[in-house]
């Protein structure tokens, strides 16, 4: 806890708020001071009335010493992200999709890391978050970014797509793995996520030497056509 002393009153901030106070703050705007005093009742036991009785810098003091908590991280044990399932990162990715400030305590869950703090919490997810950029990095020919100067764009354009087009995208890669056989979708999603990617990216480059054989092939036939 943080105590802010105002006109010898005294406040208390959480110095390091809980996962509803971090998705409560988040929701508003830290450089509007219209959202001021939302911010600061999130993460205080103060109410509206006294909150409204505080001057435009008595605010901006307390908002920069929340925006000062919540931007803290609290380095704990991290998950081994190396054993988590092919099913665990199709959720986690559905889960990214809708948003880490909707979706903490559901991507925590999938981890298995009991966490209630926003700051150990954050440090989890955003150290989950740089293994999957790194998986991502592996596999670029795998997710069709095979240009690395395209492979930011790329996960960009993955962070923006909508949870519903994520699992269906997902599910569909998990159905063709399956062979289109309901009851091998579980086997598929305990799988691990290398040992998965490694086969799709081994099947892939299958098709596309197939595919560069019959282009091989049509270029010879178009060739040796006899010409009217």
């Amino acid at each position: 806890m943080v105590t802010l002393k105002i006109d010898n009153n005294r406040y208390t901030i959480a110095g390091n708020p809980t996962i509803e106070q971090w998705q409560e703050v988040m929701k508003w705007d830290f450089e509007s001071h219209v959202h001021w005093p939302y911010i600061i009742r999130a993460v205080t036991d103060l109410e509206f009335n006294t909150i409204r009785e505080m001057n435009s810098e008595q605010q901006r003091l307390a908002v920069t010493m929340i925006a000062h908590s919540i931007s803290e991280r609290s380095q704990v044990e991290l998950p081994d992200f190396e054993a988590i399932t092919f099913g665990q990162f199709v959720d986690l990715e559905y889960l990214l999709a809708h948003g880490t400030e909707k979706a903490l305590k559901q991507m925590l869950e999938k981890l298995n890391a009991k966490y209630d703090r926003a700051q150990e919490a954050l440090y989890v997810i955003e150290n989950y978050i740089k293994w999957r950029t790194n998986i991502f990095k592996r596999y670029t020919a795998l997710f069709g970014l095979d240009e690395v100067e395209d492979l930011e764009d790329g996960l960009e354009t993955r962070k923006a797509l909508t949870p519903v087009k994520v699992a269906s995208d997902w599910y569909r890669v998990i159905v063709e793995l399956a062979n289109d056989d309901v009851l091998k979708i579980k086997e598929i999603t305990e799988l691990g996520v290398k040992e998965t990617l490694n086969f799709m990216a081994v099947r892939k480059e299958k098709q596309l030497a197939e595919l560069n054989r019959l282009k091989q092939q049509k270029r010879q036939y178009d060739l040796q056509k006899p010409r009217r």
